[in-house]
C-alpha cells in the first residue's frame, strides 16, 4: 500500500474483529483506515456526504430538507477550516488514516458493496477533513438545546411562559435568571426528516475503585445510547504500534479510538447534557433580507454565501446561506420562514460545533497515548466540541470524571429561551477548563454518570436536566457492592427495574378507582402486584407504558395541538406533579365542562386497554412488553424500501425504557401501528477490567461488517439483546492480511 513505512499485520477473530499490528502509529493509522474501507465504506460514505450536505447527489430530492441545513450548518466546511488549527501530529495521522483509505479504493478488486452498485456511485477519495466532520455530526446528535428553544418559544406564544416552564420544569442547579422568549409571531417548525438525522443521545458510565472491586483493580463500564441504526455507530478493533496499545470501539471514518483503553487506563464519554446551543433571534427591516441590527441599533451586513445542491434526476439548488455575528441563520430552513421574517426576525444558531478553533482530533489523539490521568487531563484541554462528561479508571487504581468542551458565557439569559441578538454577540467567551466539572477518588469509591447534574458543578451547565432515575438506580446497586466485578457491571447494564415507574405509580394507582369491565381490571391487579421490572417477558411494563402514553395524550394533547407529538413521552416528574395538583393540565380545553385529574387518569387506563386489545388481542396472558417493545435495526438508506428492510434488518426484543439501566427509549409519536417500539438504545456496551486489559468486553448490536452479503453484517445481534460479551482479539489469529509498502 501507498503510505506505509514497514509492514502492517491485520488479523481477525471469529467476529470479524481486527488486530493491527505495526511498526509505527503512521502505519496503524493507514491500517485502520483501509479495514474502516473493507468493512463500513458506505457508512462512511454517508457519513461525509450527509456533513457535507451532498445527499441529494446519489439518493434525490428526498434528501433536499437535509442537504439545505448541512449547507446552512456547514460543517464539511468548517472541518476544512480547522485542519490548520490541529497539531502536525494530529494532521499526519488524518492524512495517514486518509491514505488507508484511498490504498483500499485503489487496490479493491471486485465490485463495491451494493448501495454503491444500486445507486450507480463511485466514492471519491478520501479527505482529512471528511474524518473531523464525524465529531460535528456527532456533537449536532448528541444536543437538543436549539430544538427544545425552538419548541419552547413557539408554545410560549400561545400557552405563555408559565405554562412552558411547568413543561420543562427547571432544576435546581445554579442557575442565572432566564429572559422572556423574544415576540416572533410565527408558527415554524423543523421538518420532521431532520429528526432522523440530528436524533438524540444519552449514555450511562461509572468507574469503581480498587477498594470496592473483587480483582483489586479499577473497573468501568459505560453503554452510550444512540439512535438504532445498522450498520452500528461503533467498530471494534484492537491496535498495537510502539506508543499505541489500544482496545475498543472506533467510528468509521476516524483514526483514533473514541471509547475504550490504551494499556494505561480506560476512558468513557457520556452526554453532559449541558446547554451549549443557543438560538438568537435577530431584528431584520421588513424587505431587506440583507442587514440586521445588533448591539445599539447598529446596522449589520449578514455575512453571505451561495451554495449549490446537486439533485440526482433534478435540476440543481441554488440557497444564499446568512450567518450573523451570532452563526447561521437557521430559520431560513424552517416551514413557514417567511411569516417569521416578515414579523422581522431570523433566528442565528450558536453553537461550539459551528465555531474555531476546534481542536478535538487533537484531544482525542492525545487521549489515544495518555499514559496518565494528567495527560489525560492535558489531553482533553483542547476538546472544543460539545461537552461531554468523560469517566475515566487508571491501572494505577485512580478514577474519575472531567466535563471538557465549550461551555459558553452568556451575554444575558440561561439559554431556555432564545437570545436577543440586538444586545450583540449572544456570547461572550467559553469558561476556562479548569472551572469545568470534575472528580477524582471520591470517597464512597464510584463515580456514576447518566446524564443527570454533577453535584460538584458549582457553575452553571443548563436549566433542565435528564432526570436522575438512571443515576439513582446504578448508585443505589454500587452502594450496596463491596467486591463489585465485571460480571456486576454486566448485570447493571441490563438492569430493567423503573424506578420511574414505581414513583409514578405510586401517584396514578390511587387515582385509578374501580374498573371498568374485567380486562381493566386485569390489568388494574398486575400493576399493583407490579415491582416496576420492565423485563421483556412481563405484561406489566406493556400495560403501564400503554396506560401512560394515553395518559400523556389525555393531559397535553389539547393545549399543546399540532406541537404535542414533539413532547408526548412519559415525562415522570412532569407527570407526577400534575396528578399531585400542580400545574393546569388535568382539564381538557376542548370541552366546557372541567376534568378532574382522577377522571383523566381512569379515562387513559381505559384508553390503554382499548390500544392494547386492539394490536395485541383481547387475552392478556399473550401480552408481553417484549413483543411491543422491539428495535428494529435497519439500513441507513434502503431500511425504508419494504422488500430491501426485510433482507438487510433485523428486529429484537427488548427489555427496559428510558429511565432504566437497560436505555431503551420509545417515541410514542413515531408509528401508531407500533407505538412501544424501541428507538435510542446502547450503541455499544463496554466493560473495562482496569489493569487486566485482556478481560475487557464489548458489545455492539449488528456487527463489524456495513455489507449486508457478510456473515459479519448482523451476527452480533443476538449476543447484544442477550449480554453475551466479547472480548477483543490479543494475538494473531489464522484469518490474517499483510499489509506491506508499496514499491
Amino acid at each position: 500500500l501507498p503510505g506505509l513505512s514497514a509492514p502492517v499485520t491485520v488479523s481477525r477473530d471469529s467476529h470479524g474483529i481486527p488486530l493491527i499490528e505495526a511498526a509505527s502509529a503512521a502505519d496503524a493509522y493507514v491500517a485502520l483506515g483501509f479495514v474502516h474501507a473493507q468493512d463500513r465504506l458506505w457508512q462512511m460514505e454517508v457519513m461525509r456526504r450527509v456533513g457535507a450536505g451532498r445527499l441529494s447527489e446519489v439518493v434525490g430530492a428526498r434528501a433536499i430538507d437535509i442537504d439545505r441545513l448541512m449547507r446552512t450548518l456547514g460543517p464539511h466546511r468548517l472541518a476544512e477550516e480547522s485542519l490548520s488549527d490541529l497539531e502536525p501530529e494530529t494532521r499526519a495521522a488524518l492524512d495517514s488514516y486518509a491514505a488507508g483509505v484511498n490504498a483500499f479504493l485503489a487496490t479493491h478488486r471486485g465490485a463495491l458493496p451494493p448501495e454503491f452498485i444500486l445507486l450507480d456511485l463511485k466514492p471519491e477519495p478520501w479527505r482529512p477533513a471528511d474524518s473531523i466532520v464525524w465529531g460535528k455530526l456527532m456533537a449536532m446528535q448528541l444536543s437538543v438545546d436549539w430544538r427544545e428553544e425552538l419548541l419552547r418559544a413557539r408554545l410560549a406564544e400561545r400557552l405563555g411562559t408559565d405554562a412552558v416552564e411547568e413543561l420543562w420544569p427547571a432544576d435546581d442547579a445554579p442557575r442565572r435568571a432566564s429572559l422572556a422568549p423574544p415576540q416572533m409571531n410565527h408558527a415554524w417548525r423543523l421538518p420532521e426528516i431532520l429528526d432522523d438525522v440530528l436524533g438524540k443521545g444519552a449514555s450511562n458510565a461509572w468507574a469503581v475503585a480498587p477498594t470496592r472491586t473483587a480483582t483489586g483493580r479499577p473497573i468501568l463500564a459505560t453503554d452510550p445510547h444512540l439512535g438504532a441504526q445498522l450498520p452500528s455507530q461503533w467498530y471494534l478493533a484492537r491496535i498495537r504500534a510502539p506508543g499505541l496499545d489500544l482496545g475498543g470501539a472506533t467510528a468509521p471514518g476516524v483514526p483514533f479510538l473514541i471509547i475504550g483503553h490504551n494499556g494505561a487506563l480506560g476512558w468513557a464519554f457520556t452526554s453532559s447534557q449541558a446547554d451549549v446551543e443557543d438560538l438568537v433571534a435577530e431584528r431584520t427591516a421588513p424587505g431587506d433580507p440583507t442587514h440586521y441590527t445588533g448591539a445599539g441599533g447598529e446596522r449589520r451586513a449578514f455575512a453571505t454565501r451561495t451554495e449549490t445542491i446537486r439533485v440526482k434526476a433534478a435540476a440543481p439548488i441554488e440557497m444564499v446561506v446568512r450567518a450573523s455575528q451570532n452563526g447561521p441563520i437557521v430559520s431560513d430552513e424552517l416551514k413557514a420562514k417567511d411569516r417569521l421574517e416578515d414579523a422581522g426576525t431570523v433566528l442565528a444558531l450558536a453553537a461550539p460545533y459551528l465555531r474555531a478553533p476546534d481542536r478535538s482530533p487533537d484531544a482525542l489523539r492525545r487521549m489515544n497515548a495518555a499514559a496518565s490521568v494528567a495527560a489525560l487531563e492535558a489531553a482533553l484541554e483542547r476538546f472544543d466540541a460539545l461537552q461531554q462528561f468523560v469517566t475515566y479508571a487508571h491501572a494505577n487504581g485512580a478514577i474519575g470524571f472531567v466535563a471538557p468542551g465549550a461551555l459558553p458565557v452568556r451575554r444575558t439569559g440561561d439559554g431556555y429561551w432564545p437570545a436577543n441578538g440586538t444586545l450583540g454577540p449572544a456570547w461572550t467567551g467559553r469558561v476556562p477548563h479548569a472551572q469545568l466539572p470534575r472528580s477524582a477518588d471520591p470517597a464512597q469509591g464510584f463515580i456514576v454518570n447518566a446524564n443527570s447534574r454533577p453535584e460538584s458543578s458549582a457553575i452553571f451547565l443548563a436549566r433542565t436536566w435528564e432526570e436522575p432515575y438512571r443515576l439513582a438506580r446504578a448508585r443505589e446497586i454500587l452502594a450496596a457492592q463491596r467486591r463489585h466485578t465485571p460480571e456486576d457491571s454486566a448485570a447493571l447494564q441490563a438492569d430493567t427495574l423503573s424506578l420511574a415507574a414505581r414513583d409514578i405509580l405510586a401517584v396514578a394507582l390511587p387515582m385509578a378507582g374501580a374498573p371498568g369491565d374485567k380486562l381493566q381490571a386485569t390489568a388494574l391487579d398486575a400493576l399493583k402486584a407490579w415491582d416496576g421490572t420492565m423485563a421483556a417477558d412481563k405484561v406489566e411494563p406493556l400495560v403501564y407504558t400503554a396506560w401512560m402514553r394515553a395518559l400523556a395524550r389525555r393531559l397535553f394533547e389539547d393545549e399543546l395541538g399540532a406541537d404535542f407529538p414533539a413532547y408526548w413521552s412519559t415525562h415522570p416528574r412532569v407527570l407526577i406533579a400534575t396528578l399531585a395538583g400542580a400545574g393546569r393540565w388535568c382539564d381538557d380545553a376542548r370541552t366546557s365542562a372541567t376534568e378532574a385529574c382522577a377522571a383523566q387518569v381512569q379515562g387513559a387506563l381505559s384508553d390503554a386497554v382499548a390500544d392494547l386489545k386492539r394490536l395485541h388481542g383481547a387475552d392478556p396472558s399473550r401480552w408481553r412488553w417484549g413483543k411491543a417493545h422491539t428495535v428494529a435495526l435497519k439500513h441507513t438508506v434502503f431500511g425504508r424500501i419494504p422488500i430491501l428492510s426485510t433482507l438487510w434488518g433485523k428486529s429484537l426484543e427488548l427489555g427496559g425504557d428510558s429511565w432504566t439501566l437497560l436505555r431503551a427509549g420509545t417515541r410514542f409519536s413515531a408509528d401508531a401501528t407500533a407505538p412501544f417500539r424501541a428507538y435510542h438504545v446502547a450503541s455499544l456496551r463496554m466493560i473495562v477490567d482496569v489493569g487486566g486489559f485482556a478481560d475487557s468486553r464489548f458489545l455492539i448490536p449488528t456487527g463489524q461488517s456495513g455489507h449486508p452479503l457478510s456473515p459479519h453484517f448482523l451476527d452480533l445481534a443476538e449476543r447484544w439483546r442477550d449480554f453475551a460479551y466479547l472480548r477483543l482479539p490479543q494475538e494473531a489469529g489464522a484469518r490474517a492480511l499483510r499489509l506491506v509498502p508499496a514499491p
